[in-house]
């Protein structure tokens, strides 16, 4: 299924889990559980700006590089959406400041939000261009260098709320230039070899607007799912669900990863992509349950007794995670035949499914009911998904 060129996309998302792990596990310690539910809720609405103002344009960008130079694709990605980049951007910053009553973040977190959409858009080009070394390394610097910060800022005495923002605001921002750098190295090397090849990019923004909510599920990306979770129950029980949640991650990242496969596999090969979208579905489920196994059993040994009750949410909630990476590979399916539409129809659709649950549930929801309602709306999306693709399809080889 996959080659030795395109082996390296796993590096990224592989590194990263390791290095998200590490880093939940010392801001968990460090925190306590209200306050890291409290650290949840701010990291939140800071990624909810990053996608609303980044729009869906990392995936575009990677349909767009396949015959684009990477910089020409950057440049005019970023020259459509500066209005909703710097609208998001100022209002978060701006929120998260109030919120924690400190002025000095604005301007850390507004950079930071910046620097997050940027990096998005480029990790979608290198993918676009079959670069997936250095998508992966660009995937895993943010996360790497907060672990390693985190941990010198702790040895030093640096463990509040505000003082571990800081660190992932510096930890973002250089990522952004290490970004920024590679893509442009890229294109010189292009234009050396006489790469020349031009194109348009049509109606970014309108896209963008299309396929934001099957990109970025309102449940897995817009975070819905957590800030039910602070809004309907409580901040401690935020810090449990997010510890559990953890352990999604794992089949998330893999199916993200190879979902910037498929373009460039339906673009440059005729044959076997059902094969590869079958298999690195059952990837997705096998690592998740593998993942929810483990957590039940290891949480309060990692994150500490106080984050026991988190075992009666890590099967549903890593089930759910794989899920969710299903989902993200058939959306790159029907967003590569232009369909955005569609997946975000059947996104709302089970988004509402999952509204329409909890509240019917509100008399008798506790945390563990919740995330059973979660799993069952992951699955649902990636079902029917699954049904559309397969009537119309959409697969150009066996």
């Amino acid at each position: 299924m996959l080659n030795r060129k395109n082996v390296g996309v796993f590096i990224g998302p592989i590194g990263a889990q390791f290095s998200l792990f590490f880093s939940g596990i010392l801001i968990s310690r460090a925190l306590g559980v209200n306050a890291r539910g409290e650290l949840a809720f701010i990291m939140i609405l800071i990624s909810i700006a990053a996608i609303a103002g980044g729009l869906s344009a990392s995936q575009l960008a990677a349909i767009y590089a396949l015959s684009n130079p990477p910089a020409k694709v950057l440049l005019g990605v970023l020259s459509q959406l500066k209005v909703p980049m710097l609208l998001m951007s100022f209002s978060a910053s701006i929120y998260s400041c109030i919120y924690l009553k400190n002025f000095l973040i604005v301007l850390p977190v507004f950079l930071a939000i910046l620097s997050q959409i940027v990096i998005g858009i480029e990790i979608g080009i290198l993918r676009g261009k079959q670069k997936f070394i250095q998508s992966s390394l660009l995937q895993l610097s943010q996360p790497f260098l907060f672990s390693i910060l985190l941990f010198i800022g702790f040895f030093y005495g640096f463990s509040t709320l505000v003082e571990i923002l800081f660190i992932w605001s510096a930890s973002m921002i250089f990522s952004m230039a290490l970004s920024i750098y590679l893509l442009f190295n890229l294109s010189f090397q292009m234009h050396a070899v006489n790469d020349s090849s031009q194109g348009a990019f049509p109606h970014v923004r309108k896209r963008g607007y299309i396929g934001l909510l099957s990109t970025y599920s309102p449940l897995e990306s817009f975070k819905i799912d957590q800030l039910g979770v602070f809004f309907l129950l409580s901040s401690k029980d935020l810090g449990l669900f997010v510890t559990a949640l953890a352990f999604a991650n794992a089949p998330k990242l893999v199916g993200q990863t190879l979902s910037g496969l498929v373009p460039g596999w339906f673009h440059h090969s005729a044959n076997g992509s059902r094969r590869f979208i079958g298999k690195s579905a059952l990837a997705c489920i096998v690592i998740s349950i593998s993942a929810g196994l483990f957590a039940k059993t290891f949480i309060p040994s990692i994150f500490g007794n106080q984050f026991s009750e988190a075992t009666n949410l890590a099967l549903p909630l890593a089930l759910a995670g794989g899920f969710m990476g299903v989902r993200t590979l058939l959306v790159e399916v029907l967003r590569y035949h232009e369909r955005e539409g569609v997946s975000t129809t059947i996104e709302l659709f089970s988004f509402t499914f999952f509204i329409i649950a909890v509240f019917r549930s509100k008399n008798n929801l506790d945390i563990t009911l919740y995330a059973y309602i979660l799993l069952a709306a992951s699955l649902i999306s990636a079902f029917i998904m699954y049904l559309f693709i397969s009537i119309k399809r959409f697969y150009p080889g066996k």
